[in-house]
């Protein structure tokens, strides 16, 4: 068979119906240039959400920065994550408290 095929044989089990999943990204709101980051993935349901918000907010501490969905997912699915960061999401956002004491 090929990769990606499912035939059911006599006697096996047949599998689940597959669930619909979403996916958030959280990172914090502001990242220093240099400095390395968390950057945390969630999988839910759309019942989850609410939860899921609350707790990948870490109370504030992190903004959700991407959200995709669905796809349908059965248990035991692998899902390969990649991050890409293009450079026109990204500002520069000047030294104030350097250019203050420099231009003074």
């Amino acid at each position: 068979a090929l990769q990606g095929e499912h035939h059911d044989e006599p006697g096996t089990p047949t599998p689940p119906p597959p669930d619909d999943a979403y996916f958030s990204a959280f990172t914090p709101p502001t990242v220093e240039a240099g400095k390395s980051f968390l950057c945390d993935v969630w999988a839910y349901s759309l019942e989850q959400r609410p939860a899921m918000q609350e707790m990948a907010s870490e109370g504030g501490r992190k903004l959700e920065t991407g959200k995709n969905g669905p796809l349908p997912l059965r248990p035991g699915d692998e899902v390969v994550i990649t991050l890409a960061l293009p450079r026109k999401h990204f500002r520069f956002v000047p030294d104030l408290e350097n250019n203050e004491r420099g231009g003074g």
